[in-house]
């Protein structure tokens, strides 16, 4: 995150702005997917809890192989985008997304084996490499400018899919069995529906900002997002050991869905009890740092007390893979719809009764998020304390 705001001391607002806009397509483009890695996230832990060994093998080798096939998919149509857009630096820099997109499959695919055999200390050291680097390719931005910040995506994606695939903890052979496939497809496409749901609908704040006000209050937003990213780091850390491990006890228990609940609720009320004093002291900083450090992006200082406040109720985004390790499809649902329209809702009506679109933007995703907490919170309890084929409650 010290990357990122040193990055907006460097490129011009308007220029990020189209940086940002252009970022829009990875929530589209993931739809190639299709569910298979989600499934895989499930399903492996799942299996790892019961031990079963075949299960293993081949649910692993396949998801490996579709991963291949979806990068060379991705890769190849990369290699066509030039001939259709004609700005070379946008048709170069669409080039360079599609191609990270190609290669974070793999990299997708790698995390759920570390996530699901629970070689957690080795994704903590490539967790730690790839800080490192992100750190270190900030000096392409302050030398190359934009193009610097495209090809900073680049080296980061690339460096970290090798580094991942050196250490993976699963070295299966790569296979295309259909009944693995349809497996994780079956158990999969609900969950990166709902996925992908929260990847398009996070982007709404930003559409309404490009679709009203064009690409340089986009890129004045900046501080916001990257304030909200800083506050997404502790829940997406914390769920990479979360999720796999509610499988695993899912597994290990015998279904009983009651099991997960301690850990659903500990995790998210933690996660708020640990932004507040961020909050705190964000409140005294956020002013200074942005006037004397990134001036250009002065305007946005209100915008940011917002999303400052907004941040301590991103909890559930941890909890809530306890849906999915349940298969809770009902319940999973309510929420995905809670988090859709509260996500274009609040923020599009702030947008609409705020003379300062930013900050009538900022406010809607603060009262959003507050919103979806609690309908993250009820759906959750529904689905752990509720009987169902082998759901069991103590």
């Amino acid at each position: 995150m010290v990357a990122s705001f040193l990055i907006l001391r460097w490129i011009d607002p308007k220029e990020y702005g189209i940086w940002q806009s252009l970022l829009i397509i990875n929530s589209y483009i993931i739809i190639i997917q299709s569910g298979i890695i989600n499934g895989l996230n499930r399903e492996l832990p799942y299996v790892m809890g019961k031990d079963d060994q075949v299960s293993i093998m081949e649910l692993a080798g396949s998801a490996q192989g579709f991963a291949f096939l979806i990068a060379g998919l991705l890769a190849i149509t990369a290699a066509v985008v030039p001939f259709f857009i004609d700005d070379k630096r946008i048709a170069w820099t669409v080039v360079i997304i599609v191609l990270c997109a190609a290669l974070s499959v793999v990299r997708q695919y790698l995390a759920s084996t570390y996530r699901a055999g629970r070689a957690f200390d080795v994704l903590a050291k490539i967790n730690l490499f790839e800080a490192a680097i992100s750190i270190i390719t900030v000096s392409l931005v302050y030398y190359f400018g934009y193009v610097g910040l495209v090809g900073r995506l680049f080296v980061l994606t690339v460096s970290g899919v090798i580094v991942a695939y050196i250490w993976r903890p699963l070295k299966v052979t790569t296979r295309f069995q259909m009944k693995p496939l349809i497996k994780l497809l079956k158990v999969g496409m609900p969950i990166f529906s709902f996925g992908y749901l929260f990847g398009v609908a996070g982007t709404f704040p930003k559409l309404i900002l490009l679709n009203y006000s064009g690409p340089e209050l986009v890129g004045l937003f900046a501080p916001a997002l990257a304030l909200t990213a800083m506050y997404q780091m502790l829940p997406n850390v914390i769920a990479q050991y979360i999720y796999p491990h509610m499988s695993f006890q899912l597994g290990k228990s015998g279904d009983d869905a009651l099991s997960i609940w301690p850990t659903a609720w500990k995790s998210a009320f933690g996660a708020v009890l640990a932004g507040i004093p961020f909050m705190i002291v964000g409140f005294f900083l956020i002013d200074p740092i942005i006037s004397n450090f990134f001036p250009k992006y002065a305007k946005a200082i209100p915008a940011t007390y917002w999303c400052l406040a907004a941040g301590i109720f991103l909890g559930p985004r941890i909890a809530v893979n306890a849906l999915f390790s349940l298969k809770a499809w009902k319940w999973a649902a309510i929420y995905t719809t809670i988090y859709v329209v509260s996500n274009f809702l609040f923020p599009w009506l702030g947008f609409l009764n705020n003379t300062n679109s930013l900050v009538g933007v900022s406010a809607g995703i603060c009262l959003s998020y507050f919103v979806i907490f609690l309908g993250a919170m009820f759906c959750i309890y529904k689905a752990t304390h509720k009987v169902g084929g082998k759901r069991q409650v103590a």
